[in-house]
């Protein structure tokens, strides 16, 4: 055999292995990846296949909320604002808690975007507060959500800068905002099987193979107690970085800054006749941490219990001691997504079963 066949023989054998190679890895980054279905941020993160809760966007309720892309300038019953929670992510069956109130209570549900441009809720409200918004609109409740770990970035801790206002066309501002949580997603997109997603799927699971439990660049994973989720593995806890991180902004005194702040936010409000709910999200890893097997690990989060206790004047939707009560009985699984940062349609449903429209304060 000459150079230039031998060349060609061991080009074709070393092209066959790289194409047969990235083949046998693409049905595993697919399950990642897919191009119809909803895969959580944690999965797309690890490449954790087998945490996988594959789901699909549906909407099976007769009532649904107003996307802030669709408001006619009506007048509305409830105006709800917040993060990814509030905007649908996670996807799955009714992936929009606000489509329950409306159904519940038969109520127009307004969900609007951050509008501060410092992705602050707070400031947003106080925009459309020293607006005429509220004037025209007529809400009787505000919820403002947030996940808890960001409460000291989204929300803050310290007094309300009450004079925050935005001159122009307020209702204009809110059909041009960018929905960044269900703008294009790109991995929707086909990806071709030969591509470099295929190295991160055996570098990031032979790493969980090497080294176990534990910690890694933006994620933790650790061993449940007993089986907690549906998906293929079913007694592994994934949770977001930031769930432990930001913990130390949860101290008693950060509380009561925060609960001073909203207090004054609802104050404000009720001069216009409206009512302020605050739901800030639990953590996931706050909600299953008494669940893991290493959870002295780790540190605690009493982020619900210092806000619990204290005077309020505003709705406090307690989404720990809701989802917690559930989980505690026996054989419930999935109140978040197994690969997702999110709660699943489950939680959703039960949060909204346990709002009262009927209270005036606590």
């Amino acid at each position: 055999m000459n150079k230039n066949k031998k060349f060609t023989y061991w080009l074709i054998i070393l092209l066959s292995c790289f194409v047969c190679v990235h083949l046998i890895l693409w049905q595993f980054t697919k399950k990642v990846y897919p191009n119809n279905h909803v895969v959580g941020d944690l999965a797309r993160m690890s490449y954790k296949f087998d945490l996988i809760n594959l789901r699909n966007n549906i909407d099976t309720l007769e009532k649904k909320h107003i996307n802030f892309k669709e408001y006619e300038n009506e007048e509305v019953d409830v105006i709800t604002i917040g993060d990814s929670f509030s905007n649908g992510a996670g996807g799955g069956e009714n992936r929009y808690y606000q489509d329950y109130i409306s159904s519940k209570f038969d109520f127009k549900v307004l969900n609007i975007p951050d509008i501060s441009d410092k992705n602050n809720y707070i400031d947003s409200i106080l925009l459309l507060l020293n607006s005429d918004f509220f004037d025209k609109v007529k809400p009787k409740y505000i919820i403002l959500e947030c996940v808890q770990r960001n409460v000291h970035l989204n929300i803050g801790l310290e007094k309300l800068n009450s004079n925050y206002s935005y001159v122009g066309n307020i209702f204009g501002k809110i059909k041009k905002t960018k929905d960044i949580f269900n703008s294009h997603n790109k991995y929707k997109d086909n990806i071709s099987f030969i591509n470099n997603l295929n190295y991160n799927l055996v570098k990031y699971n032979l790493k969980f193979y090497l080294n176990g439990y534990g910690r890694y660049k933006n994620y933790y994973i650790e061993k449940l107690n007993k089986n907690m989720f549906s998906s293929e593995v079913q007694d592994e806890l994934m949770f977001f970085r930031d769930d432990i991180d930001f913990i130390k902004y949860q101290s008693k005194n950060d509380i009561i800054k925060l609960n001073s702040r909203m207090n004054e936010l609802a104050r404000l409000l009720k001069e216009k006749g409206i009512v302020l709910y605050f739901m800030p999200a639990v953590d996931k890893y706050n909600l299953y941490r008494d669940n893991l097997v290493n959870k002295d690990n780790y540190p605690k989060s009493l982020f619900f219990e210092y806000l619990r206790n204290l005077d309020k004047d505003y709705i406090f939707i307690d989404t720990k001691k809701i989802l917690l009560e559930e989980l505690n009985k026996s054989n419930v699984f999935d109140l978040y997504h197994s690969d997702d940062t999110h709660w699943n349609t489950k939680a959703r449903k039960l949060i909204v079963e346990n709002l009262d429209f009927n209270n005036e304060g606590n």
